[in-house]
């Protein structure tokens, strides 16, 4: 498949990012961890410090008061719609989990109880979570020691009025709740299974220092690696760390859940606990319809949740057959929003109470905001079945098989060093196998990560049916990973990849550190295979191109012959790719310049005859064959068992036979609209064998080029942004990356 160069409407694919807040004292706001040396074992100022091994202040105003104060009051109240609350007592979770339950005794922060009653709840799912990560840690010899959990809000309100402003930072604005109120924040810390103690920390709980941050370097050795250690055994189970405490977790899926102020010895009695507002998952399959002149174009939005809380989505325009990735989804109570990037769109909605619409508008660059609102299909997937019993114990080995068809090249684009691989991953076992994570990491020093992708990054770097990242028993997928480095000097000589994986529903999450694959440092050097100014550089070198993701199998054998290749188009003054009529070929800037020889070599392949094709979004002049599919072409042997690949000529524009010799710099035949093509450009690729399709694709580096600014896209069109005069940048050793406009060296 050659890719177009107009992008149609269609749309997106999406992960929800879900900001922290919290404390041991509902901490708020993302103060930057910054190094510090370690503080005194006791410290006093004015207002607060350490005494006995507790860390106090002194409240402005007697808590007491507070405390009347706070129960009269009222949460703040919320829009949208959530899960019901469903809070188990951990006590309940297993008899080895143990507690200190802080805040209904006087040893913290304020010097006073505030509970009436020593107990901890958390959402069931976060509960569920917390009983696999102790039960992890139990095999390293150690235990969880809960100090505090759901907050009712009225106490989040006393810390707030209690607390000093030069210790506010530490404590959350009731107007705005904490995750502690949502029951999806936890406050422990590690004790000794042999001996019953608590760790050591290099902080204090409920120290507001720098010694409290996860980062902080000070403490012993032993002291950060116990801390580590409970970071890394509940963020396995989907926690995530405050940045500024080493011992408040925040569940991923807090956001579902509403700000509540419900007493403890309410909790025993689910008639008193709130039920959920509405169903506001946003997993299944949503029907839209956007107008589009006198026309309206249907979309499908298919949503769904991954076993880690994330949502990721996909967005399709049904009748032009397209569908796009977008960067981000965030999800605010009943607020929607998404950005479609490669098209320039921005969606903003409102989910409705009852859970079964969504009302919002569309912006995309240069066309006036549309109302676009989506209601649930009934075309909706059928459910998922259960996950799969998983093994009764932990294997000694994952059925799990991880293959690279071609090791990476590094190479220089976008002024930055990267690696481009696939990982084709086969499901061996009997169980599902869920991917959790994976780590690019230094194949000689496993504690040098180069890159690190969570669930809902794997599942937007994946190609496979249904939840990409849960591969079924003899079930296969693959990896499309990009990682990047400042320099060239910076990337690896060999690699190793971590996967962290789950079976069936074994609890304890599984390592598996794939074989050390080897680096490649020298891309083929080659010449321009054009000349002027600019040319965009499009559908170019990225993780998300069309180019990129293009695994087509050819004769029983997968291959992406286009991993680096370009499409390239000339823009006008204005910016735009052609001027006067857009149905003439003649018109577009690209038309008719020669394709030049980038290497010295040998005229491998041609093909011509092809008739060219009306520009278009669907215009073709022949149906598009495995044949057909580049147009008019000529494929060059550069030497090194590599190849030169030239698509979409005009028809009788050749200037070279099969057998031909030619030099660097050299006019093969002329730009033009043949084969899969929208609209006159050129696609040049580099490969490693003589098939046009089932090939590998090769990095590359220009001698020299000249970046003259980016593209964005307006409509279904291209659109330059050009550097101001003068402001150009000149880049050498490098290929051109995704959308840079591009002036090529003499």
């Amino acid at each position: 498949m050659f890719t177009s160069v107009r992008l149609g409407g269609g749309l997106l694919f999406v992960s929800l990012a879900l900001a922290s807040t919290g404390n041991g004292a509902d901490v708020q706001g993302e103060p930057k961890p910054a190094e510090a040396a370690p503080a005194p074992a006791t410290s006093q100022d004015a207002s607060g410090g350490i005494e006995q091994g507790i860390f106090r202040i002194k409240p402005l105003r007697p808590v007491a008061v507070l405390r009347e104060e706070a129960m009269a009051a009222q949460p703040p109240t919320e829009q949208g719609t959530f899960r019901a609350a469903d809070l188990v007592d951990l006590a309940t979770l297993d008899p080895t989990i143990r507690f200190d339950i802080r805040y209904a005794t006087a040893n913290n922060f304020l010097s006073t109880p505030l509970y009436d009653e020593p107990r901890a709840f958390l959402q069931r799912p976060a509960a569920d979570a917390l009983s696999r990560a102790h039960r992890a840690l139990m095999k390293q010899g150690y235990g969880l020691l809960i100090h505090d959990a759901y907050r009712p809000w009225w106490v989040t309100k006393v810390f707030w009025e209690a607390t000093p402003v030069q210790w506010r930072k530490f404590v959350a604005d009731p107007s705005q709740g904490s995750r502690h109120n949502r029951g999806c924040a936890v406050d422990l810390t590690l004790y000794d299974l042999k001996t019953g103690a608590a760790v050591q920390m290099p902080g204090l709980y409920d120290e507001m220092s720098e010694r409290s941050y996860p980062s902080y370097a000070g403490g012993t050795r032993e002291q950060r690696r116990l801390r580590d250690v409970l970071r890394a055994s509940m963020e396995r189970e989907g926690f995530s760390v405050y940045e500024t405490e080493w011992w408040h977790f925040d569940f991923k899926d807090w956001q579902q859940y509403p700000i509540l102020n419900i007493p403890f010895e309410a909790l025993d009695n689910p008639s008193d606990v709130p039920a959920a507002t509405a169903n506001n998952s946003l997993a299944g399959v949503w029907a839209g319809e956007l107008a589009s002149g006198e026309a309206k174009l249907p979309l499908a939005l298919s949503v769904k949740q991954l076993s880690g809380g994330e949502y990721v989505a996909t967005m399709s325009s049904v009748k032009q057959g397209a569908s796009f990735t977008a960067d981000a989804l965030s999800l605010t109570a009943d607020a929607i929003r998404f950005e479609i990037k490669p098209i320039g769109g921005v969606y903003q909605g409102k989910l409705d109470a009852d859970g079964a619409g969504i009302t919002g508008t569309w912006r995309q660059s240069g066309v006036p905001e549309q109302p676009l609102s989506f209601k649930r299909s009934s075309a909706a997937p059928a459910a998922k079945p259960a996950t799969q019993q998983g093994p009764a114990s932990k294997p000694f080995s994952v059925p799990m098989n991880v293959n690279v068809p071609i090791a990476p090249t590094a190479f220089s684009a976008g002024g930055k060093a990267h690696l481009a691989y696939e990982l084709h991953i086969a499901n061996l076992g009997q169980w599902e196998l869920q991917l959790l994570s994976l780590e690019v990491v230094d194949a000689e020093d496993a504690s040098r990560v180069f890159a690190a992708f969570s669930q809902a990054d794997l599942d937007r770097m994946m190609r496979q049916a249904s939840e990409k990242t849960m591969l079924g028993p003899q079930q296969a997928g693959v990896v499309f990973v990009w990682v990047t480095f400042d320099r060239l000097q910076d990337a690896p000589t060999r690699l190793s990849n971590r996967f962290k994986v789950r079976l069936g529903d074994y609890p304890e999450t599984i390592a598996v550190q794939t074989r050390p694959l080897a680096v490649a440092q020298n891309s083929l050097v080659i010449g321009a295979p054009l000349s002027g100014e600019r040319w965009v550089a499009a559908n170019g070198p990225s993780n998300t191109s069309g180019h990129r993701r293009a695994l087509i199998p050819v004769d029983g054998h997968a291959a992406i012959a286009q991993r680096f290749a370009i499409d390239w188009v000339q823009v006008g003054d204005d910016g735009k790719t052609y001027r006067g009529d857009p149905k003439d070929n003649k018109n577009y800037y690209a038309f008719s310049h020669d394709a030049l020889a980038v290497a010295d070599g040998v005229v491998a392949a041609v093909l011509d005859g092809i008739p060219e094709n009306v520009p278009g979004i669907d215009s073709r002049a022949q149906p598009i064959t495995l044949a057909n599919v580049g147009g008019n072409y000529v494929q060059l042997d550069v030497g090194g068992g590599l190849y030169a690949f030239y698509a979409h000529l005009q028809p009788g524009s050749l200037r070279v036979k099969v057998g031909d010799k030619v030099r660097r710099g050299q006019a093969i035949g002329r730009v033009g609209n043949t084969g899969n093509s929208t609209e006159p450009h050129l696609h040049f690729h580099i490969s490693n064998s003589s098939e046009p399709l089932g090939a590998e694709g090769f990095p590359y580096a220009l001698r020299r080029f000249e970046v003259q600014g980016s593209t964005k896209v307006e409509g279904d069109e291209i659109k330059a942004q050009l550097a101001v005069p003068g402001k150009s940048e000149t880049r050498a050793m490098a290929i051109p990356a995704d959308g840079e406009i591009v002036k090529f060296d003499k």
